[in-house]
């Protein structure tokens, strides 16, 4: 099965506002509010400095609660697909119901309030879809995948090479700075018939599959971007930018 690569779009016709800007912002009540949130995404790695990460990994962790306090910009245009926190994204009701029969990883829909700033009414049918960041401990070939080693090689050497999921996570113990995926090689324990995937550390965006993307072609979604290896590729070559093939054995 192909994946592709999931993003928000930044088209303004789409989104209402120029490119970069987000549609969805947090008030002053959200930085008051979520402070449990806060403490996972930025207190906790400074006090954890190894496990921090698992909490990032995991729903039931880091969107145990709804976040309260979003907003629309004022020129922002709801779309079915939004971004905004770290891990996951925000969807409506329409695509949540895509989601709920498609074949995903451990998820939540948490119900969200968004607040309009143009008419400051309460904007209901939205959810925080969050899921679990795959590990890859058990799903991932180290010894056949590839990685990006020259920031590491001053401690390790030129020649070290990663063939385990403890050789991986141990660097990143070691150093504080988990190794780039150029080539990540999925086993046989990784199940192929997922509609979502995401792995923590070694995917920066979160993946697709073409079933899934049919789907919400055919029901009109709007909101996001899926870019095709090949495009990603391209785009990862032109901007000298670390491109992560995913193989299926």
């Amino acid at each position: 099965m192909q994946y592709f690569e999931l993003k928000a779009d930044v088209e303004p016709k789409v989104i209402g506002l120029v490119k970069g800007i987000r549609q969805l912002t947090g008030s002053d009540l959200y930085l008051t509010e979520n402070q449990w949130h806060k403490e996972i995404f930025h207190v906790l790695p400074r006090i954890d400095r190894k496990n921090w990460w698992k909490n990032w990994a995991s729903y039931k962790q880091y969107a145990a609660h709804p976040l309260v306090g979003l907003e629309l910009q004022k020129k922002g245009k709801l779309t079915d697909y939004m971004e905004f926190n770290i891990r996951g994204f925000y969807v409506s009701e329409k695509l949540k119901n895509i989601l709920e029969e498609s074949h995903l990883p451990p998820h939540v829909f948490q119900p969200t309030v968004i607040t309009s700033l143009k008419t400051g009414e309460p904007i209901h049918g939205y959810y925080w879809f969050a899921y679990d960041y795959d590990w890859g401990d058990e799903t991932i070939d180290f010894s056949k995948s590839e990685f990006t080693t020259d920031k590491h090689e001053a401690k390790y050497g030129k020649k070290f090479t990663v063939n385990s999921y403890d050789d991986y996570i141990n660097v990143f113990y070691e150093t504080g700075e988990a190794l780039s995926a150029r080539k990540i090689v999925f086993n046989q324990n990784f199940d192929w018939e997922l509609d979502l995937v995401a792995v923590q550390f070694m995917l920066t965006r979160t993946y697709i599959s073409e079933r899934l993307l049919k789907k919400w072609q055919g029901a009109g979604i709007i909101g996001y971007i899926a870019r095709s290896p090949e495009v990603v590729k391209a785009s990862a070559e032109k901007f000298n930018d670390i491109y992560s093939e995913l193989v299926f054995e």
